[in-house]
Order: structure tokens, then sequence, then C-alpha cells
């Protein structure tokens, strides 16, 4: 069944070539009349026309036809029956031509016949055509064809993916036509970045995902969701709240900069994609290529240091006909984990404990309320009372194709909500993508592209989060009438702590952030000669963001108090124009060369305002918060930079086995300093198809085996906008002794004229290969990253009288391996199972900061050690009775957290500090599928290792008794002197808070997605006038594996260390898609 799929997608690519193809039904009676009049009639009837000569063709003959819902090709064999003239269909014109009298003719009929592949599957739009004619036709849903030939003539089939073949028509038979697939054909092409090339011919390290792979997950916060655990070496993680977008790694951390500094660039149809990554519906993209080595990425120059995502989008194709899709699903998710907080009981006694171990006393632990609440036995589970919801989530995407050959075009509508377990927290878009190519000339194509989307997103306060987890549970959440009460007991009441519940309600606080999107692209291909093609394209991209924030009295932001309200607006605009000119030709049939020129500008600028202010007299959300009494803030500010570029590539292909690239380019930015603006990326690749060698032919089970070596360099300028300028601050002065102040400015950044670029050179080796006819591929490289003349500020000595500056400083380095494969272990006629997954491993350090190889502390930045990692004292359990004396040494008491002093100094201080690894060093995945007759199954998985971090459950006023504590099964007292947990106290334990006691293994594995659907038979579907129908069922996130001293402390090792994260769900979706 997958073959049908597959090859339902094949024939909209291989119907863009250029035959044209006729395979039209008419009715036409007709009972001697003349040619001319059956013509005409015909014409009329089917909009064909005839073309001939006078002299070839009698029209007053009489003739009768009889043609009831068949094939054209009936209809005029009747019509000019016995004239001694043959024809062939070019367009929508029939064109006679005089048989030679020399030549002896066939008599011409209809033939009709059965194409399939070799496991009987048909092959869906394979094309066939009477050599040496325009003659042509394609093969139906169901394989089947029919043509007007001869029986000597000689059929041409062929069909993306399969060996093309000729069958004499006396071979056409009852007996199916077995089209056998091309290994090379199937190679998938991909895009390299203005240009593409078959995976075949590449020398860099490219994965592709299609368009397949992506649908196939259902439910996507965002398109690079879809690659989580589909490329290796790509480290992906998202959120869970609504509207929450995935952030991605490729191939470790290149900056110390923690803010977007290791982002890759996101090229969508060959322009730099700076919004937010949910505004691209996933139904819009065709394909996803993902650039990693920096001989792939150097062409980008100074954006590609970190990796290049290319998103291809969908276009129209030229197979003249209508085409709609739909595609739409509809799920409810739940929280099937809590955290492990104490119970009623079980902290009523550590309370209890605290005040005693304090010296507060036992009476003073409990207030009236609490009291009451103990005493009937009604506490309160505030995960279960706030978190036990049900969310929903639906998608609908609509494409409609259209062609009349020469116009195509493309629409794609979309329409994501997604609400929340809490009721102010939800999301919502809107998408549009209309696209097309027109053809001007017969060598110049005029395309187009206009995407369109809004966003709205009701974002809530994230309070709620850790406020429904850590609550004391002896509290009463409503009164005697049933009404919500502001304060729970007497405690919250002191601390200011308001219900949660009423967190949730929009009265009381409603945050909401919409965006407006609108982005255009037109370009224009001529081919100026063979070979030789010239492309330009203009893009602008607008954005429009408006954020609003009201906390009403009753909500924990203002805590009884006054009102309060914040209101941004900002706009962003991107503009980019690019030209270039590729030449390709092959030279004596052994050298391919393939060369391109780029010109790029790209300008970016974007402006805020806000204003911010409490005590606003009327509700009016956020928009009357000009109106507010007190503290009124207000804000703005606007910047603007620039990049150009010059860049150029050459590919070059002897004997279709020996392959070299070469490429290089030149950049400009605006935000570096003077004199240091500009710099040059070069990098070089070659490869060698050794399976083409012919001392390789003899192992017939060798399908593929390619050697790559690359080396390249790229850039980054991930600093502010003006920071190589200096920055001044508003400070207040004061005058006289009333104290009156003024607003002034001192400068707080030093400006660097000597700022310049930060560099990666990447070597990269790679090898690809493939076994038993591609039944296993995959691919395996390895490489070494070295990022140098890091951007990052520093920290200046007060006595200068700057707080920072910015500095190319030190070198990051990140060595590891990547490995692919894809198995297809059983194919039938009947049953497909492919198995597909990859494995990577990185390791991050730090080679150089400071004066070479001085660490620095403060930001835990270490030589030979992850740019991101923490420090901990070692927990050695708790200070016991017998430890009385020692404790006193380090001014400690019994039953607190005894740690490691490594120098043995009696002084907890730095030297005492073990460091602890927070990035992944590990990641994998795989995905499973398998087809049977109409039924289709999928799992995806995938999992992190080799990391871990302190977790905020565990530091979040730890010990106290405050709040309700996490992972706290049992605590030490003196009549139960445990070496667990310490005793509780009525304040924060920094000690063990700072101590591996905090500190988790996050290794996970996930079962992200599993997925069961069915395609109705083609005979049931079009009872529904359909040309596919699929229903599925889908179950997200379903299962989660950790380590054992994570369950509990965590809920999701990704996204969920903290109680004030949105919790993870488990979503069960029903979807359909359909295709007209």
């Amino acid at each position: 069944m997958i073959k049908r799929k597959r090859a339902i997608l094949m024939v909209m690519v291989a119907l863009c070539l250029n035959v044209t193809v006729y395979s039209q039904n008419i009715t036409l009676i007709m009972n001697d009349v003349t040619v001319k009049k059956a013509m005409d009639e015909l014409k009329k009837r089917s909009g064909y026309s005839f073309v001939f000569s006078s002299e070839d063709v009698d029209t007053k003959k009489k003739v009768s036809v009889s043609v009831d819902r068949q094939d054209i090709h009936k209809a005029v064999e009747q019509i000019l029956t016995n004239q001694g003239v043959t024809y062939e269909i070019s367009g929508k014109n029939i064109i006679i031509k005089r048989i030679s009298p020399d030549v002896k003719q066939e008599k011409v009929r209809l033939l009709s016949g059965r194409v399939v592949d070799n496991l009987g599957e048909p092959i869906i739009g394979a094309t066939i055509v009477v050599k040496g004619t325009n003659n042509a036709t394609i093969t139906d849903l169901d394989g089947n064809f029919i043509i007007s030939a001869a029986s000597t003539d000689k059929l041409v089939l062929s069909m993306l993916g399969f060996i093309s073949m000729e069958v004499v028509g006396s071979k056409i038979s009852s007996h199916p036509i077995v089209m056998k697939e091309d290994i090379q054909m199937l190679d998938e092409v991909v895009a390299i970045g203005y240009g593409s090339v078959k995976k075949s011919d590449l020398t860099g390290a490219v994965t592709n995902i299609a368009s397949e792979k992506i649908m196939n997950q259902a439910k996507m916060n965002d398109p690079i969701q879809a690659l989580q655990g589909q490329i290796a070496g790509a480290d992906i993680t998202s959120g869970n709240s609504p509207g929450s977008t995935s952030s991605i790694i490729i191939r470790g951390y290149n900056t110390l900069m923690r803010s977007g500094g290791d982002a890759p660039l996101i090229v969508v149809d060959d322009a730099p994609f700076l919004g937010s990554i949910d505004q691209i519906n996933p139904a819009e993209i065709e394909k996803i290529d993902v650039l990693k080595d920096a001989s792939s990425t150097a062409i980008y120059g100074a954006r590609g240091a970190n990796g290049v995502i290319i998103i291809t989008t969908k276009r129209g194709q030229k197979d003249g006909k209508i085409a709609i899709e739909y595609d739409g699903y509809f799920g409810m998710g739940k929280s099937f984990r809590d955290f492990d907080v104490m119970d009623g009981p079980t902290y009523a006694a550590y309370r209890e404990q605290a005040h005693i171990n304090d010296g507060a006393g036992a009476d003073n632990a409990f207030d009236d309320v609490q009291k009451r609440v103990m005493q009937n036995g009604q506490y309160v589970d505030w995960q279960k009372l706030l978190f036990d919801d049900w969310s929903y989530k639906t998608n609908h995407s609509v494409s409609v194709n259209t062609s009349n050959g020469r116009n195509r075009n493309m629409v794609v509508l979309g329409y994501n909500k997604d609400q929340g377990i809490i009721d102010n927290m939800a999301y919502q878009r809107f998408t549009g993508r209309f696209t097309g190519d027109m053809d001007l000339h017969k060598n110049v194509v005029l395309g187009y592209s206009i995407s369109v989307s809004h966003a709205h997103r009701d974002i809530g306060d994230a309070n709620v989060w850790r406020m429904g987890t850590r609550m004391d549970p002896i509290s009463e959440v409503y009164d005697a009438d049933g009404n919500l009460n502001a304060y729970t007991n007497k405690w919250m009441l002191d601390k200011s702590l308001v219900n949660p519940i009423l967190d949730t309600q929009k009265e009381n606080v409603d945050v909401q952030n919409k965006r407006n999107n609108v982005s255009g692209n037109l370009n224009l291909n001529w081919e100026i000669i063979k070979g030789l093609k010239f492309k330009t394209t203009f893009t602008y991209s607008f954005a429009a963001t408006e954020s609003g924030a009201y906390f009403g009295p009753k909500s924990n932001n203002r805590k009884l108090t006054f009102n309060g309200a914040n209101y941004n607006k900002s706009t962003n605009q991107q503009l980019n124009f690019t030209n270039s000119l590729n030449y390709s030709k092959t030279f004596a049939t052994k050298h391919k060369l393939d060369a391109t020129i780029v010109h790029d500008m790209q300008t970016y600028e974007t402006d805020a305002v806000g204003l911010a202010g409490f005590d606003i007299p009327y509700y009016g959300m956020w928009y009357n918060v000009n109106e507010a009494q007190q503290q009124v803030t207000y804000g703005s500010n606007k910047n603007e930079w620039t990049l150009l570029s010059f860049m150029g590539r050459v590919n070059y292909t002897l004997l279709d086995r020996y392959l070299l690239t070469l490429t290089g380019r030149y950049d400009g930015s605006s935000r570096l300093a003077k004199g240091h603006k500009w710099d040059f990326f070069p990098s070089a690749a070659v490869a060698w198809r050794i399976n083409e060698e012919p001392f390789m032919k003899e192992l017939g089970n060798l399908s593929n085996l390619k050697l790559r070596l690359s080396y390249g360099v790229s850039g980054n300028t991930a600093v502010d906008t003006y920071a190589t300028q200096g920055q001044y601050g508003r400070y207040p002065y004061t005058f006289g002794t009333d104290e009156v102040s003024a607003w002034g400015y001192v400068a707080s950044l030093i400006a660097n004229p000597e700022l310049g670029w930060e560099r990666t050179a990447e070597l990269n080796v790679g090898l690809d290969f493939g076994i038993f006819n591609n039944r296993i591929t995959g691919a395996l490289d390895v490489y070494e990253r070295n990022t140098y003349d890091l951007l990052m500020q520093r920290t200046l000595p007060t006595i200068t009288g700057y707080n920072q500056v910015w500095q190319n400083i030190g070198q990051i380095r990140n060595r590891g391996f990547e490995l692919s494969l894809q198995f297809v272990p059983v194919e039938t006629k009947d049953f497909r199972l492919s198995i597909s997954g990859n494995v990577s491993y990185n390791k991050n350090e730090i080679v150089k900061l400071f004066n070479g190889k001085e660490d620095y502390p403060a930001n835990n930045w270490f030589i030979g050690q992850p740019v991101s990692v923490d420090r901990f004292y070692e927990y050695l359990g708790v200070w016991q009775l017998e430890d009385y004396q020692e404790a006193k040494k380090y001014k400690q008491e019994i039953g607190t957290a005894k740690l490691k002093d490594a120098d043995g100094n009696y002084i907890y201080d730095q030297n005492d500090m073990d460091i602890y690894n927070k990035i992944p060093k590990w990641l994998a995945g795989m995905t499973i599928n398998a087809q049977y007759k109409q039924f289709d199954f999928s799992i995806y998985t995938y999992g992190r290792f080799g990391y871990g971090t302190r977790m905020e459950t565990l530091t979040y006023d730890t010990s106290s008794c405050r709040f309700n504590q996490i992972g706290i099964y049992d605590f030490w007292t003196y009549l139960n002197p445990i070496n667990g947990h310490p005793r509780p106290s009525l304040e924060k334990n920094s000690y063990l808070a700072g101590s591996s006691w905090a500190w988790r293994d996050l290794s996970f594995v996930r079962i992200k997605n599993i997925n069961l659907g069915y395609t109705l038979p083609l005979k049931i579907s079009r009872k529904f006038y359909c040309k596919s129908l699929r229903m599925y069922a889908a179950v997200d996130n379903p299962f989660l594996f950790t380590n054992s001293d994570y369950k509990g402390i965590g809920l999701d090792p990704e996204n969920c260390n903290s109680e004030a994260s949105a919790r993870p769900l488990t979503t069960f979706m029903f979807g359909l898609n359909l295709k007209f």
C-alpha cells in the first residue's frame, strides 16, 4: 500500500515533464454525417481541434460514429476510417498526416494494458508514449491505460523512480506490464542553498525529511517538532503550554551566549526566516532539508555557523487538474502524572516537626483554619483540583492545486486550536499560503508565494503551576457559602498568597499575545541559453505583535491591592533581494560542471513601544493602562541591521563517481565594528562513489557506497545591533538637600572598535552506504567543530567606570559522530515493514577563555568542561548525634545536611564543588512503520542521555515547611535518625539546595507517537468521490521511561523539571485524510 501512496506523490512530479497526456472519455453518436460535421461536433464536445491539409482528408465523406463514454481515440479513429491517414495528439490539437504509400502500415487500433510494480501494486501516473510520436497517455488509479497504436509500434513506458522500458504493441495483453524500480532515480533531490542536487551527488552532511513523515506525526506545535528524533545530531526540545515553540541545537553549542546565539538559520523558499516558527503550518511543507557540516552551510556564511534548516513549501503541479486535499484531527489531552508532594497528614507532621526543631513550639504550628481541616480530615489535593481537567486540540488543513499547464497554483489554508487544562491558557492560529508559477515563455517562469498568519495566545500566569503544586494541603478552598476563599488559611494571609484558583479566571489574570504576519515572495527564473539560468528573488516580510497583561486585585500578582496592566506593540520588517546565476553542463559524457554565483542583501528593522501602570480606575483589560494612577512606566526602541553578501559555488563530477564542491562567501554585517564588518568564509568537499568503480561491480549486494570529506568555515554575529558603539544608561542625580532627583545618563557599555566575527571551522568525514538493493541504507559522519573568537560580554572592574564590554574571546570545541540507518526487513505484496533510526554523540567543551586558560566561575565557565554545567557540594547525608563535635567545626547542627569538604579546611567553598554536565551527550531516535493491505501503523520514539540538572522542585524553599515539599517520603528526627533527608525547618536550607542531593540524571526514552490508520479501498472511496480516504487514531506522548530517582521529582525530563512548568499531557486523537 505504501507503494501506492508513494506513486500518488510521484505522479505529481512526473506530470511536470514536458509530455502532453490525454485520457478523456466522451460520448458521440452520429449516423451518416460528413467527416467535417463529425469533426465539428467532436470539437464542440471535447475542445480538441483537427489540424490537417485539405489534400489529405476528404471532409465530405459520410461516416457514422458510435462512441459511448469511451476514450477520445475511439471517436477519432471512426471519423478517419478508411482515409489512409494517421494522427497524433499534441496539446488540444489532433494532427492528421497522410500515410506514405511506400510504407506498409499496420492497422491502428486501441491497445489497453495495466502497469504494476514488482509487488503487483498498480503504478499510478506512468506515461505511455508511442515511440516517435506525441501520442501519449497515462495510467489511472488502477494502473490501467488505453492508447491508439499499431501492433508493430513500440510503446515507451516511463515513471519517476522506475526504469524506463519499451514494449511492442503486439505484446500488450491481459498480463500486467511490470516496471522495475530505479534505485538511482529514487535518490531524493536535496536542497543545498541557492540550488539542489540529487542525494547521490551530495558531498556534505545533509539530511532531509519529506512531507509524509512530517504529517504522520499528527500533533505538532510547529514544523521543527517534526524533526525530533528524526535527524541525527539535532537536539530538539518542545514546551507543554499551548502555543509554545520548539528549540533546536545542531551538533552542540557553539557560543557562550544563550540568547539565541546557537539557533540554526531557517530558510523558507530561499529566504531567511526570522519570525516565530509556529506561524508555518506543517501542511504547507513539501520537505525539510537540514544542512549540518560547514561545507554545506558555508554558502550561508555569517548565518550558517549553527547549521541551516531549509523549508520548501508545496507548489502547484502541471497535471492540468484540480486536486483537493483535507487533513484534520480532533484530540483530547490529560495530565496523568503528578509531583510526589506530601499528603495532608504527612505535611502536618512535617510542619509540626519544623516548629519544634526551630524552637517555635508545636502549639504555634497551625492556625484555626488548619486545625479545623485536620480535625475533619478534609485535606486539599491541589494538583487534582487544578490540573485534572481535559484539554482539547483540533487542527484542519485544506489544500487546492489548480493548473492549466502554463499556470500552476496552490492554496493551503489551516486552522489550529489548542485549549489547555487551565481555562485562561490557550492558543489559536489561522494560516494561509498562496503559491503559483506562470510560464511567461518557454524559458521564463514567474513565481510567487504569499503567506499570511494570525496567532492568538492566552498565556495566563505560570505561577499557577507552582502554587497549584506547592500550596498547603491544610487549607479551606471554599467558604461556608461555596465561594472561593481569597486566602485559604491564616499563614497564606500573612504571606499574601492568594488562592491559585483565582489565577485561572480571566477576570483576574488575562495575559495575551497576538501576532499577524504577512510575507510575500516574487521570483523570476530565466534560462538564458541551454544550461545557463538566472534567478532573481524578492522577499518582504512584515510582522505585527501585540501583547497585553491585566492582573486584577484578586490575582497573586497583585495580592488584593491595586490592579495592574501593561501593553506592548512591536513591528518587524525584513527585506531580502537575491540574484543568482547558474551554469550546468556535461562535457564529453565524463565531466559534469555546475557553477553558481549569488548576490544577496538582507535588511531587518524592528520598533516597539510599551506602557505599564497600576491602579486603573475602571476595567478595560490593558487598553486603558494610560489611565493608571500609580507608577506609570513607558518605553520605546528601534533597531535595524543589514547584511550584504557575495558568494560562489562550483560542483564538479568526474565519471559520475568523483565529486568536488568548492564554496566561498564574502559577508558584510552592519553589527560589527568599522574595519571588521567584512569577512570571507570558504569551504571545500570531496566525495568518492566507490560502488561506481568497475572493481566493485562484482559485489552485487552493494547498492551504494560513498566516502565524503569536507572542511569549511562559517561565521556568527550574534550581538546586539549597536553593541560595538557602546551604550549609555539612565541614572538618577540628586540635587540639594530635599532629595529632588533628575535623570541623567552614564556610560554602561564601552565601545570596542576591534569587535569582529565569531568564526566556526569544521572538519567532517562521512560514509553513505546501501546494501541488498537498498533494503538497508545508512550514513555515518564523524566531525570536529571549533568555534573561536567567541562573541561575549566581559565584566569590567568598577574602577573603569563601565560594567561590561563586548569582546572576541576564547574557543569552544564540539566533537562527535552521527549514525543513521534505514532497514526494510519485510516487503511483500500485502505487508511492508520499515525501521529507521539514528544515534549521535557530541562532546562539548570550552577550550579557551580569558587569557587563554583562565576559568570564569561566576558564569560556571571552566576550561575542558561543557558550556552549560552546574556545580554542587557532594551530599553525604545528615549530621547524626555522634557527629556533634565534627558538625560544630562547620557551624552546623545535628539533623542538617552533611556535605563533603574536599580540601579539609572546615569551610565549604568553591574548592569543594564538583562539576555536573547539563548538555546531553547522546541522542537517539527510531521510527517503525508497517503496512498490511489497507492498514498502516507507525510508532515514533526518541531519547536524550548523559546529562542532568539541578531540580528546581528540590531547591525551591528546600526543607522549609512554608510550602508543601516534593520527593520527601521520610525525614530526620531524633526518634528517626535516618541518613536521607535532613530535618524540617521554618527556613530554606541553602546547603542542601546547593548539594548533589538536588541533582538528577535526566536521561530518558519517550514513545512520542503511536498512529494506526485505515485507507478505504479505492472502489469504496470513489463512492464518496474521493481518490483516497484514510481514517486514523493516534496517541501522543503515551509513555516515558526515566531513571527511578527522577520519578515524582520531575514530570518530564525534557520540559517539566520545575513545578512552575506546564504539565505534560497525553493526547488521544482521531483524524481524517481526504484526497479529491
